[in-house]
């Protein structure tokens, strides 16, 4: 997806980031190739009726009321979520494994004293496909952030005297994630719930199990499958979670959940080069007795 183009209305556009953020910071790239002017927060050179309007987009600082006011039109967020579907840090990585079919973006007043909790102004949402990943929809949401922001600049004083409470039910929360978020165990996991969590934490956490002694990082998952599939390779095996195919046709080694198959197309061990399912068949499974196809916790 690609912006649309649009007239320019703009006579004005400064930039504020974190000053921990250094110039790996795609915000930092974005100023320097625009040739922008920034500024680091906190801002303390900041005139009152300097600018019109303030636009945060995952800014991670409350921002106080004083800052707030110096904006004739006050300051309005982007927020990657259908609030209050989401209100967090992680909107999207919790919407993928959370299985939302529905996502979207929220343009809203900022409060004062709470994150994600201001007068909505308008919404845009989209279908999730259930092959798509993070590192697929973060794109697309950005672009439709961008798309309410730049519909909502003109006429912003009737669209912002129009915007509505955020619905009391509903609300869920999207903490922060870390890397506990990779760590699962067989035993207690369906298939939908690991293939949801792969694709919410898709290039950001890996999913990591043991085969053995050794630590398997998960680099890619196919979507799960029924026993139908499995029975066929399963005589005479003893069938619990963490038990190991391999399905010829299909090209992925299938892995026993609690209550289907998970398919994986991609895997390694850790520090070593990523292997199709078939190369980690041929170079590791084979050389191991069948009864120790096994991954663990």
């Amino acid at each position: 997806m690609k912006p649309k183009r649009r007239r320019r209305f703009i006579s004005r556009l400064d930039v504020v980031t974190s000053a921990k953020y250094t110039l790996s910071n795609p915000v930092a790239k974005i100023v320097n190739k625009e040739e922008l002017q920034s500024r680091e927060w906190p801002v303390k050179d900041l005139k009152a009726n300097e600018y019109d309007v303030g636009v945060v987009v995952s800014f991670g600082h409350l921002i106080p009321s004083r800052i707030i006011s110096m904006f004739p039109f006050g300051m309005i967020n982007i927020h990657a979520s259908l609030l209050p579907r989401w209100r967090g840090a992680a909107p999207i990585m919790h919407a993928l494994m959370a299985g939302d079919e529905e996502v979207g973006v929220t343009l809203m007043k900022i409060h004062p004293h709470r994150f994600d909790v201001g007068e909505i102004v308008s919404q845009k949402k989209i279908s999730v496909p259930l092959h798509l990943t993070r590192k697929e929809l973060t794109p697309q949401l950005a672009v439709l952030g961008a798309e309410l922001i730049e519909d909502a600049l003109p006429g912003l004083a009737q669209k912002l005297a129009a915007a509505v409470p955020q619905p009391e039910n509903g609300v869920t929360l999207a903490p922060k994630i870390d890397s506990s978020y990779g760590k699962f165990d067989w035993n207690n996991i369906t298939a939908i719930e690991l293939y949801n969590r792969w694709r919410g934490l898709h290039g950001a956490i890996p999913l990591f199990t043991k085969w053995g002694s050794k630590t398997i990082k998960l680099e890619k998952l196919e979507p799960p499958v029924s026993d139908s599939v499995a029975t066929p390779l399963t005589k005479d095996l003893n069938v619990r979670p963490g038990i190991l195919l391999y399905h010829k046709k299909r090209r992925t080694i299938l892995c026993r959940c609690v209550d289907s198959w998970i398919q994986i197309s991609e895997l390694c061990l850790v520090g070593r080069p990523v292997q199709k399912a078939l190369d980690f068949r041929n170079g590791f499974l084979l050389k191991e007795h069948r009864d120790n196809w096994y991954f663990g916790p």
